[in-house]
């Protein structure tokens, strides 16, 4: 045998392979074969081992291993709540374990039976203390980055995944009851299990949500720090000194930043210049999306292909993470929205995009919910438990002639390109990598971004006079009334304009104007106006009428009663132009309805504003009125 290492160096390469007790039951020839590669090792002053001293040291050796844990005192182990016991005889923090020849600076978990409460806050404890691991919606998770695309997420820990980690953070010891001594040991498959059952932590810090950038507080100031914030619950990904936000910006800074963000968008063909404000409203909203509690979704629409919707989505979105985007397909029902959705959401993505839709944007529930609602729970697919995410998410879509419908029209924004030529996919651009360009220096356009609102707020607060959008308010606030504030045209425009060409809005409507035309207020029933309606002979206009029922409720050319009362019971008490279904007194159990007139009053108290002197400035276009109705 050639000169070799010494005998705890061999130790430590064998013990690796085999437990000192395997290593004293084998067949000398089995040790020879053990040690042979570790033998070839040169070590200065070492002897070379044999089967038989290496044998005889590896037994003396895990005695004296087994006497000094013997002597650990169980006193220490008592569920007491205090820290877990660290034994400088069998390792923790005490330095080199004498079997395993290695420095093991992990602290120690110790398992027995009746004190696993304690043995799950060590775990826990110990988790919470690596700053990696944290508690969202019942679930441990974990922040990481993708190293394909990445794109840093939100992981939940799978209990292999929350094993790996808790042998990591801990050196895990079991009480052998029938010899009474502690075993070194894996964490126990029970904690793992327990832990990720449990749903309640008394030591993992909760996380809200992830951010890319600099993020703003209630108060209106930044957040430069990356990491977790223990007050918002916010875990930031980015390096804090690539970005520059004023701590007092100027409104001259303000509008330098604008300009340098409208310039972005210079080749875009917007419609009109609202358009044009609505993509800047973007850009803020995804650089302070994080710290909104709700935003309304932003819709790309043009005429034809090519016309740069994806293109625009793409810039928006390296506003809000330097990963490329990762549009998903509209879905084309309810429940395929609501699964669609609390995928995406667990993983706590920047943007869910939706390309090139060939239909309009449906007021799915769950889509809905996702808007304006802070959270939505329901069952994720693989998942047993009902989960609770957050919804702090931008949310873009595009697509060609499509657009918000119904209850989606007051909860998006839409963009409205028009290139004005028969083949836009030939025109040139100056700035054909723009998107690249804005992700390689995307602090310096992020940092504008949150320049204009910083500057807004601490100028403050000034607002505009505008119409107010329900539940989007702070959105508003922020995202809005800045570019008000700095002569820009509203850029909520298209939600007004949207609400008052819906089709729903359109359909009741006609509805409404041809029964109170023929009906007056007298109380109806459904059926009977259906067959008053077919029989016709009441006077012109009535064709109209009766296409609106075919076209809400019909069937085989006919009108169905009951999908008709189920549409009037849905939209009574909304009111347009001027008229609304209520219900009248029943006759024999049946429901009756009239059209009742009611009087629109338009009184919003404007906020003044003294006259700009900029040539740019469209801010006077924003209407300073609103609908409130009341009965007349």
């Amino acid at each position: 045998m050639p000169p070799s290492a010494s005998r705890g160096q061999c130790w430590s390469v064998l013990t690796g392979e085999k437990m000192f007790d395997e290593v004293n039951a084998m067949p000398m020839n089995e040790v020879d074969s053990l040690i042979s590669p570790v033998s070839a090792m040169e070590v200065e002053d070492s002897v070379a081992p044999t089967a038989a001293t290496m044998k005889e040291s590896l037994h003396d050796a895990g005695h004296a291993f087994l006497a000094r844990a013997e002597k650990t005192d169980e006193s220490d182990h008592a569920d007491t709540g205090s820290d877990a016991t660290v034994d400088p005889a069998i390792g923790g923090d005490a330095g080199a374990d004498p079997v395993f020849d290695i420095k093991d600076d992990r602290p120690i978990v110790h398992y027995r039976t009746g004190y696993i409460r304690k043995a799950l806050a060590d775990a826990e404890r110990h988790l919470a203390q690596t700053g990696s691991y944290f508690q969202r919606s019942g679930a441990i998770v974990a922040v990481r980055t993708d190293p394909a695309t990445g794109e840093t997420g939100v992981h939940d820990l799978s209990q292999p995944a929350l094993a790996h980690a808790l042998n990591g953070v801990a050196s895990w010891r079991r009480f052998n009851q029938a010899k009474g001594t502690w075993t070194m040991d894996d964490a126990p498959d029970r904690i793992c299990n327990l832990l990720l059952k449990t749903g309640v932590y008394g030591h993992l810090p909760v996380l809200a949500g992830l951010v890319r950038q600099p993020y703003l507080r209630p108060d209106g100031s930044i957040c430069v720090a990356s990491g977790h914030d223990p007050a918002t619950g916010l875990y930031g990904v980015f390096e804090p000194t690539k970005f520059s936000v004023p701590d007092h910006p100027t409104r001259e800074q303000a509008e330098q930043a604008v300009a340098l963000l409208a310039e972005l968008v210079n080749e875009f063909a917007f419609a009109s210049e609202h358009d044009r404000s609505a993509a800047l409203a973007a850009m803020l909203t995804a650089a302070v999306r994080p710290s909104l509690r709700l935003a309304p979704m932003f819709h790309v629409r043009a005429p034809q292909i090519s016309a740069g919707k994806s293109f625009l989505c793409a810039l928006v979105t390296a506003f809000a993470t330097s990963s490329p985007g990762q549009p998903v397909g509209f879905p084309v029902s309810d429940e395929e929205c609501t699964k669609l959705l609390l995928a995406e959401l667990v993983r706590a993505p920047a943007v869910i995009e939706f390309d090139n839709l060939t239909s309009d944007l449906k007021p799915f529930k769950s889509l809905c919910t996702a808007l304006t609602s802070e959270r939505m729970q329901g069952r994720v697919l693989g998942k047993s438990r009902m989960l609770g995410v957050s919804t702090r998410v931008l949310l873009l879509s595009s697509g060609n002639n499509v657009g918000p419908t119904a209850d989606m029209t007051r909860r998006c924004i839409t963009i409205n390109l028009d290139p004005g030529c028969e083949t836009p996919a030939t025109r040139s651009f100056r700035r054909p990598n723009l998107v690249a360009d804005v992700i390689k220096d995307r602090e310096r356009y992020v940092s504008a971004a949150l320049t204009v609102v910083r500057a807004w707020v601490d100028a403050g607060r000034p607002m505009s006079a505008c119409q107010s959008i329900a539940s989007f308010g702070e959105w508003s606030d922020l995202c809005r009334q800045p570019l008000l504030w700095l002569g820009r045209p509203d850029p909520a425009h298209a939600v007004f304009e949207g609400m008052a060409n819906d089709p729903d809005r359109e359909l009741l409507g006609r509805v409404l104007a041809g029964w109170h035309a023929h009906f007056g207020s007298k109380p109806m029933l459904v059926r009977e106006v259906v067959t008053r309606t077919s029989a016709g002979g009441l006077g012109s206009g009535l064709e109209d009428f009766y296409e609106s029922l075919l076209d809400i409720a019909g069937e085989r050319e006919r009108v169905n009663t009951r999908k008709l009362g189920k549409w009037i019971t849905r939209n009574a008490g909304r009111i347009v132009d001027g008229l609304r279904l209520v219900r009248a007194p029943k006759t024999r159990n049946a429901e009756n309805w009239l059209v009742e007139s009611v009087k629109s009053v338009v009184s919003v108290p404007s906020v003044a504003k003294a006259p700009s002197e900029d040539p740019h400035d469209h801010s006077a276009e924003a209407s300073a009125s609103c609908e409130l109705s009341s009965l007349g």
